[in-house]
């Protein structure tokens, strides 16, 4: 995320080293857990745009449909 888009999520050590077991997260929990799984897709999406991703994709059950990224 820094080098692609000068961006650093801040990480809390006390959210990190939290005790994710629990049956119910914290607010806090759900946020990092949401940005640490959705910073992937955008640094994938940023290197497919720049022509810097995989020549092929290999079909997964997650189906996922990447975004049609906006001109600069």
């Amino acid at each position: 995320m820094a080098l692609l888009f000068q961006v650093n999520f801040p990480k809390s050590k006390r959210v990190t080293t939290s005790n994710w077991a629990k049956k119910h997260l914290s607010q806090a929990q759900i946020e990092y857990a949401a940005a640490d799984a959705y910073a992937p897709l955008l640094v994938f999406e940023e290197l497919l745009h720049r022509g810097l991703g995989p020549k092929e994709v290999p079909n997964t059950s997650l189906k996922l449909k990447i975004r049609p990224h906006s001109k600069i």
